[in-house]
Parts: C-alpha cells; structure tokens; sequence
C-alpha cells in the first residue's frame, strides 16, 4: 500500500502546484488587461491632447494672420494719414503763397502810387511774414492765427498808450 500513496502524493502536490501556477496566470492575465486597457485610455487621451493641441496651434496662425492683417491696415491708415497731412499742408502752404501774392497785388493799388512805398510795403510785409515762421512750432498757431493775435495785442498796447496821453495834463 505504501507503494500507491507515495505517487498519489505526488500527484496531488503537482496538482495543486499546476492550480497555483494556473491561478498566477489568470491573474497575470488580468493585470495584463488592465494595464493593456489603461494603455488604451491614456493613448486615447493623447490622441485627445494632441487633437486639441492641433487646434490651439490653428486659432494661433489664424490670430496671427488677423494680426498681420490689422497691422497692414493700420501701417496703411498711416501712411493715409501722413499723406493727408501733406495734402493739408502744402494747401495751406499753398494758401499763404496766395495769401502773400495777393497782399503783394494789393500794394499795386496803395494810396501813394510811387514805387518806392510800394517796394517798402511789399519788404515789410514778407519780412513780417518770415519773421513769424519761427513762432508758428512753439505756439502751434498758423501763420494768419499767429498774426491776429500780434495784431490784438499791437491795438492793446497802443490804446494804452493813447490812454496815457490823454491822462496827461495839457
């Protein structure tokens, strides 16, 4: 008897071993699913990422794009700008010629037709003129502006000066 209970033994520890064995690989299996399904979620979450990264970066050229376009427009409403103040400018340069040729024609017709007072009236009116151009940056005033209030001061002073005449005693 001692003969059979020996490889029966043996045959039982093998068994159990081959369950242990058997049960270790179910549940290697099973980890083996999970990680293998974790690996799906995180490669669908990558893919995800990188979907909306390559949308980001897609806003980003396009926002780009818009700011290259409002910097032309801008750099042209400039350029418009600066083209409009030289227009304006050379039309008002062009206005204080006319201005200045028109007095010039004006002193044709002065009272005392001699050609001496009219060359005198024409040299003090340009002389005037150019003396008032340094002026015009610092008060920021155009040339006529500029000569207007000359002129009101001018009557202001010299209507103090007739107030004092007349204050004094005769």
């Amino acid at each position: 008897m001692n003969i059979y209970i020996i490889p029966r033994v043996i045959y039982i520890i093998l068994r159990i071993i081959y369950i242990i064995l058997r049960i270790i690989y179910i549940i290697l299996r099973i980890i083996y699913i999970i990680l293998r399904v974790i690996y799906l979620i995180l490669r669908v979450i990558y893919l995800i990422l990188r979907v909306i990264y390559i949308i980001l970066r897609v806003i980003y050229i396009i926002l780009r794009v818009i700011c290259i376009i409002l910097r032309v427009i801008y750099i042209s409403l400039l350029i418009i700008c600066i083209l409009l103040q030289i227009i304006y400018i050379n039309l008002l340069n062009t206005y204080i010629l006319l201005r200045i040729i028109y007095i010039s024609l004006l002193c044709i017709y002065s009272i005392l037709l001699s050609v001496r007072t009219q060359s005198n009236d024409c040299f003090v009116f340009i002389d005037a003129f150019f003396k008032l151009e340094p002026f015009k940056p610092k008060l920021r005033l155009y040339h006529f502006a500029l000569r207007s209030q000359l002129y009101l001061k001018a009557l202001q002073t010299n209507f103090a000066k007739l107030q004092r005449l007349n204050a004094q005693p005769r």
